[in-house]
């Protein structure tokens, strides 16, 4: 208790200018595990990295402005009208760490700007997908707290939201959507005493149901490595591809691919990609204990825009918020 009453006034000192920093000091300050965001171009989002004009992260907590943040996390694309959108969780730490939505804005995908929350409800939201459908944009992000699955639809782009209906009553992690040869799929992570190591397959044939689980379902049984979601389900080259969260033994720890080789409203088949993960602990330093999160989009010039997160334990100085007069 001594210690930590030193270290609290020692770090109030040292904001308010009083003392200088001498070395070693940031390995006594209060750290933390952060979440950020990063940006890769690529000829292929299935091993993303090789090449990248950003300066990673592009997104950090330091860049949300109207809410205390402790991190970013679940980077979804957009592109619409010449620019490029990032739809990602915001870790809200006022009054408790719970999650909102915000976004970003890009022209050129690798300078990105913080906007702000579009999307706060008084329960947890991550994981915004945000997609088109017959001129409307939509967005299904977690919202497993509520034992259901959301669908949101845009009624002023991209600020303004709207409740539709609850798709699923269940509680489901990180729910994938994908419309593929007339119907529509949900990949969804379940939970199984307390471990989500489930993934459970539901389908429909039209996008707000109804929607039932798919005869294939569950997937994946009693297995903590492959069951969770970690990103939108891509189709490359022709073929489709679902990224896993590996969260044994701890949550997020890096990502793995498969490739669904078989999938209609009563089939269902997958292969893993690579026994390598497409994004490890270690392949930034932003992500040096773990990264489990990849979306991507085609760029005109044939190459990927790949949006990534990661997590690394470093200090942690709590923003302040600018009110406005």
């Amino acid at each position: 208790m001594r210690r930590m009453r030193f270290l609290l006034i020692y770090s109030m000192l040292l904001i308010a200018g009083q003392l200088a920093l001498p070395q070693n000091a940031l390995s006594r300050l209060p750290r933390k595990l952060i979440w950020s965001i990063g940006i890769y171009q690529d000829e292929t989002p299935l091993k993303p990295g090789r090449e990248s004009a950003a300066r990673n992260p592009v997104l950090t907590y330091r860049d949300v402005k109207d809410v205390v943040a402790v991190g970013v996390a679940d980077p979804f694309l957009f592109q619409k009208d010449g620019l490029f959108y990032m739809f990602f969780e915001v870790i809200n730490s006022v009054p408790i760490e719970q999650g909102d939505i915000g976004y970003a804005i890009s022209r050129d995908g690798i300078n990105w700007r913080y906007e702000r929350i579009i999307l706060n409800e008084t329960f947890h939201l991550s994981y915004p997908q945000v997609f088109e459908w017959e001129g409307e944009i939509y967005m299904i992000p977690e919202t497993n707290q509520t034992s259901t699955v959301r669908i949101y639809r845009a009624t002023d782009f991209p600020t303004k939201w709207e409740f539709v209906k609850t798709l699923i009553d269940e509680r489901l992690a990180d729910p994938s959507i994908l419309f593929h040869e007339d119907n529509w799929y949900l990949f969804c992570g379940y939970n199984v005493q307390n471990r989500w190591d489930t993934t459970l397959l539901f389908t429909s044939p039209d996008l707000l149901g109804p929607w039932s689980e798919h005869p294939a379902s569950p997937i994946i049984e009693h297995d903590r490595r492959f069951a969770r979601p970690g990103g939108r389900i891509l189709a490359i080259r022709n073929k489709l591809y679902r990224f896993v969260q590996d969260c044994e033994p701890k949550y997020g720890r890096q990502l793995y691919a498969f490739e669904i080789k078989n999938l209609s409203p009563t089939e269902f088949r997958e292969k893993m990609y690579s026994d390598d993960p497409i994004l490890q602990p270690g392949t930034e330093w932003y992500g040096g204990e773990g990264m489990h999160h990849l979306d991507a989009i085609l760029l005109p010039n044939g190459k990927w825009l790949c949006a990534v997160d990661g997590r690394r334990s470093q200090p942690y100085h709590r923003p302040k918020i600018k009110r406005k007069r």
